[in-house]
């Protein structure tokens, strides 16, 4: 059933959009290590070019999650 639903997925992502990523990951095992996938579709500069704005918004997100920790710590 999982790989039925993963081809829905991918299947839906390819016909509506011009570049996709899709990364995946499963519950970490007990000795800490999990599976992560990742698939794409498209030009492959286009998909490194998503890849770095998400990465970039990752660490802006980050990055004002810890000044609004230090700041609650400090005040």
């Amino acid at each position: 059933m999982k790989r039925s639903l993963d081809k829905k997925i991918t299947s839906h992502l390819a016909k509506n959009h011009t570049c996709y990523i899709l990364i995946t990951c499963d519950e970490a095992q007990g000795d800490g290590k999990m599976e992560v996938k990742m698939t794409y579709e498209g030009d492959p500069t286009l998909a490194a070019y998503l890849l770095e704005g998400a990465q970039n918004m990752i660490d802006e997100q980050v990055s004002e999650s810890l000044r609004t920790c230090s700041k609650s710590s400090i005040g």
